[in-house]
Formats: structure tokens, C-alpha cells, sequence
């Protein structure tokens, strides 16, 4: 027979049917009694089902859920009786089973075997505690040299675990191996270096060597290294075409020669040589999110130059990004790109930048600047 035994939680809520309506106590509990219980429940330490009754066999507390039943105070497995204090086995799905050296086990994915206990992978069990063998979409595989590995990337060779690159295999582990992935396919690298195949570079005698292009400015003969990254062309230097209105950092005219020509945001808008204009908003992104490392945009594009100070770039992709500028009163170096995307609709005499500073190695921090703004002009190739 099953006794009932009543929990301070069910007593509690039991008491305000005995109050007038009009009593504090009666309202308190009314409105906990319609509030998330098990928030209460919780915080005084008791399981859900403690708040009506536990399940009680003569002194004994069991779980239903086992197959267990109560039989004039003496709990029943099935059809045999049962004394978890002192029996040897437990009940699983109202049947008794020996306990594993000791312990109990689900039987739907465990076994006992010679006081070992052996989980199932599929139609085969193994011992958890030997460092042989592992269980993968249910099949057992033998470790890699004591690891485990992800059997649809990965396999084990010679004691040695490779990674999978298209239809190869590799080691990028090993500081011998000489070949790196991209794109699911795998490439030599170049003394002992990889690289992003997808950008203009290519190796000679052991060195990356950007695959620079010369665009000439017919309007007046200037030269500008150009650079193919990712789907766009970019020029790898900023313009130096002089207007009416333009400035060089600190005024000094051989500034203009080594950081480029900054401009207005009108004159920005239409200075780029034929075949090439100002980047968007959406060009700008583009070369963002092509980067190894979208959080660390600017340290890739930067210059691998001492003009950083100490915050030098990789310049991974041959843009070279250089300092032309000073920031706040900390006077920051950095150097600002415009955008040609315009927002004077919802931002009237504002226009978009993109900035690289040197203390932060996030690029094209977006800023809402004056159009009197000076900044620099990176101009990207007609599509």
C-alpha cells in the first residue's frame, strides 16, 4: 500500500483553505500558489514532487520509474521482493540485475561483464577505462596514439593523426609538414610559411612575393602599385592626384609622397583615375570580410612598417596600409579612408569613413565625419 507523506510545502499551501479571505496569510499564499512554484520550490531545496508526496514504502523512499511497486510495506521488483539496503542488485524496468562490482548501470546501454563495466557502441560494448578504443555514430574505432578523433575529418596512419584537405590527407600538426589547406585543397608552402592562395602572391626562393600590377595615371603620370584581393582590385597605395583642395600630413609636401594625398569628401567623390572610382560602404565590407581574421581586419592590412611604431601590421594581403594621420588629443596614429556611400538623407553634411588606428587592431571602424573631414582615397577597379 502506497503512503502519502506530506511535505512543509504541502502544508503550507494547505493552510490558507483554513483562513478568512480577508487574512494576510491567505493572500501571500493565494498569490504564491499562482506564481512559478518550482522558483520557491528550488530555493528551499526540495524536488518538484516533494510539494504533494513522496513515494514511501513502509520507511523506504523508491522510484516508480524502475518498475518498482509497494507490497504491504516491503517494495517489490517484478515479482520478487526487494531490500536496496542490503540487496547486491537493483531494479530497472521491474526486473533485478546484479550490480557491477559494486555499481549500478543502465542496462539499455551497459553491461556487466567479469565485474567490468562495458558501454554499448552499436552491436559491440567496450570498457571506458581502456585507452585503446572509442565509440563514434555508433562503431568502434581504435585510438590514434591514445587520442580520439573525428572519423569524417580525420584518420590515423602509422600512429600519427592526419587531417583531411578535399580528397587528401595532411599533418597539420607537425612543423615538417610542408603542405597547408585552403579551400579543400592542399598547397605547398613557401619557406615553411602558408598563405591566402586566393589573394596575388606567389613564392620565390623560399620568400612570399606579392603579384603587384603598375596602374598609371594618364592624368598626370603618377604610378601606383595595384593588388588583387579576394574579387577585387584595390590599389596598394593611396592617390596622390593633386586638386585645388587638397592637404599632405603636417603641411609637408614630401608627406604626400609617402602617405598619399588626403582630400575632402566632395573631391574624394570624383578623384579616382578612369576605370577605378571610391569604394562603398558595401566594397569597404567586402575586403573586411575577406580577411583571415574579420576582428583583426587591420592588423592584416596594415604595412609591415616601422612608421606603426609598435603596432606594426602582417599587411597579409599586400594592401600596405600606412599612417597618414593623427587622432584626438592623445594624437593617435591611424589613417582614415572615405566611403563614396551617401547618407546625407538621415546624416546631412556627413560622410563615411573607415578607420585603422594604430592602438586597435580592428579595421574600418565605421565614423560619421563632417564632409570638411580630411581623409585618404583607396580606389578599387571598375567590375
Amino acid at each position: 500500500m502506497k503512503n502519502s507523506v506530506f511535505s512543509p510545502i504541502s502544508l503550507f499551501f494547505s493552510i490558507r483553505y483554513f483562513l478568512p479571505d480577508n487574512s494576510g496569510i491567505y493572500y501571500i499564499t493565494r498569490m504564491l500558489k499562482f506564481y512559478p512554484l518550482f522558483v520557491l520550490v528550488a530555493l528551499l531545496g526540495c524536488q518538484p514532487g516533494d510539494m504533494f508526496y513522496r513515494d514511501m514504502c513502509g520507511d523506504k523512499e523508491y522510484n516508480k520509474d524502475t518498475g518498482l511497486t509497494c507490497e504491504n510495506g516491503t517494495l517489490k521488483c517484478g515479482d520478487d521482493y526487494y531490500d536496496p539496503d542490503t540487496s547486491n542488485q537493483f531494479c530497472s524496468n521491474a526486473q533485478l540485475y546484479d550490480k557491477c562490482n559494486g555499481q549500478t548501470y543502465s542496462v539499455s546501454t551497459e553491461k556487466c561483464q567479469n565485474d567490468i563495466l562495458l558501454t554499448k557502441c552499436e552491436n559491440s560494448y567496450y570498457d571506458l577505462n581502456i585507452l585503446n578504443q572509442f565509440c563514434s555514430n555508433n562503431q568502434l574505432y581504435d585510438k590514434c596514439n591514445g587520442q580520439t578523433y573525428n572519423v569524417s575529418t580525420e584518420k590515423c596512419q602509422n600512429d600519427t593523426l592526419l587531417t583531411k584537405c578535399g580528397d587528401y590527407y595532411y599533418n597539420p600538426r607537425s612543423e615538417d609538414e610542408t603542405q597547408f589547406c585552403s579551400g579543400n585543397k592542399l598547397y605547398d608552402k613557401c619557406g615553411g610559411k602558408s598563405y591566402d592562395p586566393r589573394t596575388s602572391i606567389y613564392c620565390s626562393d623560399g620568400e612570399l612575393v606579392f603579384d603587384y600590377k603598375v596602374l598609371i595615371d594618364s592624368r598626370n603620370g603618377k604610378e601606383y602599385k595595384t593588388i588583387i584581393i579576394g574579387t577585387q582590385n584595390w590599389m596598394a597605395e593611396n592617390l596622390r592626384y593633386e586638386t585645388s583642395n587638397t592637404k599632405c600630413l603636417s603641411n609637408n609636401p614630401d608627406n604626400c609622397e609617402i602617405y598619399g594625398i588626403a582630400y575632402d569628401w566632395n573631391a574624394a567623390k570624383t578623384v579616382c583615375p578612369a576605370g577605378w572610382h571610391l569604394p562603398s560602404d558595401e566594397e569597404w565590407d567586402t575586403l573586411k570580410n575577406f580577411t583571415w581574421n574579420y576582428h583583426y581586419a587591420g592588423y592584416e592590412l596594415k604595412a609591415n612598417s616601422d612608421l606603426w611604431g609598435n603596432s606594426k601590421g602582417t599587411d597579409r594581403y599586400g594592401f600596405s596600409a600606412l599612417p597618414g594621420a593623427y587622432f584626438g588629443e592623445e594624437r593617435i596614429l591611424g589613417v582614415p579612408f572615405f566611403s563614396s556611400t551617401d547618407f546625407s538623407e538621415t546624416h546631412p553634411g556627413f560622410a563615411k569613413t573607415y578607420v585603422i588606428l594604430s592602438d586597435e587592431l580592428e579595421l574600418l571602424s565605421a565614423h560619421n565625419s563632417v564632409n570638411s573631414t580630411w581623409a585618404y582615397v583607396r580606389c578599387v577597379e571598375d567590375i
